[in-house]
């Protein structure tokens, strides 16, 4: 059995070395073995900064330095065999697709913007219908909630009006694709952010995940933020690891052996054969 650990996690600029330590560090902590990272505020050499510690493959998009950008973080003894990647020139979004374990999965990490923008979705989305045969990952901070009515501690008048079919709802009824919190959280309350000046709690970031995926989700957890304003997400599937071929080898002690020889030419080769499981040929 093996345990994927998945964080989604707004970083509102990383640029400190202390603060990208400290990131790192908690990430590390919390066993993770792939991390979605949103608004980083990196160019391309900047980003790999982060491929240090624990990390080994790495994927981003860059904005400049002061706006968005996103990266996928990989744990180095994570074996994902990367096939394409497809990155946003606006820093929102960063498309990882390849294998892993035997399937082929796409990873996806969004950040979207802080207004509905239809545009911004439909071509997510038409990225993502290319590829049909990936089991599709999506995570990201879509600043905006899913249900106003739940994914929000006060609800301002006229809120719910449309919204059902904006942001994380557009792409997860179009990609068939499930929210893991809520889920496995039905009914329940809990938010990712809160605005100060609105005073207002809100559930921002979100995994969605291919319903084919959903027999292997075993917890997903809104986390305590030590460092940011935005709580992380932190969910974990199960899968069982195919099990790796191995080559039986005779020790070269047996020939040493004085009873061995005899054995051999007793009808030992047809055991030996059967012991390693290749047709005797005699």
């Amino acid at each position: 059995m093996a345990n994927l650990c998945m964080v989604t996690y707004n970083m509102d600029g990383i640029y400190s070395p202390i603060k990208r330590k400290k990131i790192l560090t908690y990430l590390s902590r919390t066993k993770v073995d792939i991390a979605f990272l949103q608004e980083t505020y990196f160019n391309n050499t900047e980003h790999l900064k982060l491929k240090r510690d624990w990390v080994g493959q790495i994927g981003f998009s860059t904005f400049n330095s002061r706006q968005r950008g996103v990266a996928i973080l990989f744990k180095k003894n994570i074996p994902f065999q990367l096939h394409k990647q497809i990155q946003d020139p606006d820093g929102r979004f960063i498309i990882m697709m390849g294998e892993l374990w035997g399937c082929k999965f796409l990873f996806c990490n969004i950040y979207a913007p802080n207004i509905y923008t239809h545009s911004f979705y439909s071509k997510v989305m038409a990225r993502l219908l290319q590829y049909p045969d990936y089991k599709l990952i999506l995570a990201g901070d879509f600043n905006f909630p899913a249900d106003p009515g739940i994914d929000c501690n006060v609800q301002r008048r006229g809120m719910r009006k449309g919204w059902l079919r904006k942001g994380v709802n557009f792409l997860a009824d179009d990609l068939g694709l499930l929210d893991a919190w809520r889920t496995l959280h039905p009914g329940e309350r809990d938010y990712t952010f809160y605005s100060h000046p609105h005073q207002q709690y809100s559930r921002l970031d979100y995994f969605l995940l291919t319903e084919s995926l959903f027999p292997l989700l075993s917890r997903s957890d809104i986390l305590t933020s030590p460092i940011l304003d935005h709580s992380p997400i932190r969910t974990l599937l199960q899968f069982v690891a195919p099990v790796e071929e191995r080559v039986w080898k005779m020790s070269p002690s047996y020939t040493m052996m004085q009873s061995f020889m005899p054995f051999l030419k007793t009808g030992g080769t047809t055991t030996l054969a059967i012991m390693v499981g290749v047709p005797f040929l005699g």
